[in-house]
């Protein structure tokens, strides 16, 4: 299974969230023709939550099982995920064709519209994940290829499919990738390249380097989109790597490959690596030093982005009042041309921590006024103003 293995370790200890790199369920936004010409072109199961907005454990679901990140890293690995409804538009066309008796009924389909598993009531986190197990060990329409691999068949194609199911199954296809590549291997065959774009996991490798020499032959195969999430994710694994063995060197490194491969998001992981790195090795200065530009940068084009690298500073340096004082300044400017509610939130803690309780409390009644009546974040900006009245 080719997921965020070493990143996810290490930013569950930071205490990442849904705005950072791990994130919950993606839902995708097409009708259902879409979603199946999707899953045929993706190869994957479609998971279909059929909810009602009145219904409490659906709500619940949402909340917080679908955030989840170890939900989010193992549903958008493995689905093409949809979240319909069932009693308006869409959903109402799909129960037409899939029973849904009660709420919230949980569907994995197969690319041809065939149900593998359904069943109903909400799940914990756990009991999704084991959900989405049995739907894939239910599937596998590429099982007879790892017999023919046994019989001796080495055609990319079986190779392919033979490897994706040593995936499945939670093996390490790396070792086998790389020697498979060192060989003599035609780089114009769909499958060695889609094989390419399954078997790479960290920037720092022979098998990224081959994979951004065969960027347009990979792009066509899976997709641009789909190669530039390949290289990011692999950029963000070698930095993981780099907090873990406290090597440096590797996130300049992941950085100077990212920049190589012409992501378009190249810049922002430039700045960004650097922070996580000086967040992990509790490094103040390092902090200091990469935060400031990535503010006056993008902190207004990457709000989400740009508060959780708040919260991360604040959460291990803002103890230190020489760091707050620091951060207002940088985080005013971005403040005060920001319609984020959230940013302008953030600069009321930082005056309130400084004793600036009459301009904390025109901040954060500014970004009260962001907000309408139903936000779930207006109690929480409500209760901070009634503190510093």
């Amino acid at each position: 299974m080719k997921s965020f293995l070493l990143i996810g370790v290490t930013l569950m200890i930071l205490g990442l969230g849904q705005n950072g790199l791990s994130q919950g369920i993606d839902f995708f936004e097409g009708d259902w023709e879409e979603t199946l010409e999707l899953a045929r072109e993706k190869e994957k199961l479609i998971f279909v939550d059929c909810f009602a907005e009145w219904c409490g454990p659906c709500k619940r679901m949402a909340a917080q099982v679908f955030p989840d990140p170890k939900v989010g890293e193992f549903f958008n690995e493995h689905f093409i995920n949809l979240k319909w409804d069932m009693e308006k538009g869409k959903g109402l066309e799909f129960r037409q064709k899939y029973p849904v008796s009660a709420f919230p009924t949980l569907y994995f389909i197969d690319p041809e519209g065939e149900v593998v598993v359904s069943v109903s009531g909400a799940r914990d986190a756990a009991g999704l994940i084991r959900l989405g197990e049995k739907a894939l060990a239910n599937y596998n329409p590429y099982a007879d290829y790892s017999t023919l691999y046994e019989e001796g068949d080495r055609s990319s194609e079986t190779i392919f499919h033979h490897y994706n199911n040593m995936r499945r199954e939670g093996q390490n296809i790396r070792p086998l990738a790389n020697d498979y590549f060192r060989t003599q291997v035609d780089m114009s065959d769909e499958f060695n390249l889609r094989l390419l774009s399954v078997a790479v996991e960290e920037a720092d490798s022979r098998l990224f380097d081959l994979l951004i020499e065969n960027r347009e032959g990979v792009a066509d195969a899976i997709g641009e989109k789909e190669f530039n999430e390949i290289v990011m994710e692999a950029g963000w694994n070698t930095v993981s790597k780099a907090m873990n063995f406290r090597e440096p060197f590797l996130v300049e490194e992941a950085i100077n490959k990212i920049k190589f491969a012409e992501h378009p998001n190249a810049r922002s992981f430039e700045l960004r690596a650097p922070i996580y790195y000086a967040i992990q090795t509790r490094n103040e200065d390092q902090y200091r030093e990469n935060m400031a530009p990535y503010i006056g940068e993008l902190g207004g084009l990457e709000n989400d982005r740009a508060v959780e690298l708040f919260d991360l500073g604040m959460r291990f340096f803002g103890d230190n009042s020489g760091f707050v004082e620091f951060l207002e300044g940088e985080w005013r400017r971005l403040a005060r041309s920001s319609e984020d509610p959230e940013i302008i939130f953030r600069h009321a803690r930082l005056q309130l921590k400084l004793d600036n309780q009459r301009q904390a409390l025109r901040s954060v009644e500014r970004a009260i006024e962001k907000l309408d009546e139903e936000d779930d974040r207006l109690g929480v900006y409500e209760e901070f103003r009634q503190k510093v009245n």
